[in-house]
């Protein structure tokens, strides 16, 4: 039933209160996930302190990032980069997938750089442009980029399976076609984080595909939401 009237309510509610309604479920949402998030992973109960020290390890970087190669709207935000950090940290990834090469190609090889833990990092984008740009600014900072590659090559590597995949890739269009790919190449007992999942339709999209795929959705607007309202939510294995 409540699929069947999805489109009625679409033509009666205006999209000022479509909007209203779904940050009003999202903010309301946000803090029970987190304490879910903590309840599960207990490592994350002293979130506080650990961000501080990697949003400090990163804000450098990230500053200089924003004044060379990118501007805030299109950059990860330095509120995930922190939450990406603490993740490798926390649960020591091996083989992490990097979907739209960027800043948080940077946060990944600091982390590889500075971590006991052999690291195979495959940063991937749909623009060979934004590759290069990934590669010379990761170079700049003393960072040495390991595998940088288009989509479309990545795909015929037939790469399947990662402990920690960040979907940040392309536009919103691309992003949903190739969730379904991307959800299917996590380890048992890894991590997706999808960004941006403040808009809609992509964060409808997006919850209906993680449930197509027995993947449990947590949303980490508790500690990712940014100054323009963009957070990200976490797909886990069931």
């Amino acid at each position: 039933m409540g699929n069947r009237l999805r489109p009625v309510l679409r033509r009666i509610v205006p999209a000022s209160m479509r909007r209203q309604l779904f940050n009003f479920r999202e903010a309301r949402q946000a803090p029970d996930d987190w304490r879910r998030l903590v309840r599960a992973f207990p490592e994350l109960e002293d979130y506080a302190t650990l961000a501080e020290r990697a949003r400090t390890s990163l804000e450098s970087n990230y500053h200089r990032y924003l004044t060379e190669v990118s501007i805030p709207s299109m950059a990860i935000s330095i509120e995930l980069a922190t939450f990406l950090l603490v993740a490798c940290r926390l649960f020591r990834p091996r083989k992490i997938l990097d979907l739209g090469s960027g800043f948080s190609s940077a946060v990944f090889l600091h982390y590889a750089a500075t971590s006991t833990t052999e690291v195979d990092l495959w940063s991937i984008d749909d623009s060979e442009e934004w590759l290069a740009r990934t590669d010379l600014f990761a170079r700049k900072v003393g960072l040495v980029p390991m595998r940088l590659l288009p989509w479309q090559d990545f795909l015929r590597r037939r790469e399947e399976r990662f402990d920690l995949v960040l979907h940040d890739l392309g536009s919103m269009k691309t992003r949903l076609a190739t969730l379904p790919d991307v959800l299917g190449r996590v380890n048992s007992g890894g991590l997706v984080v999808l960004d941006d999942m403040h808009k809609q339709p992509y964060n409808s999209a997006a919850r209906r595909a993680v449930k197509r795929h027995c993947m449990t959705l947590i949303s980490l607007r508790a500690v990712t939401l940014d100054q323009i309202s963009r957070y990200s939510m976490l797909a886990i294995p069931t």
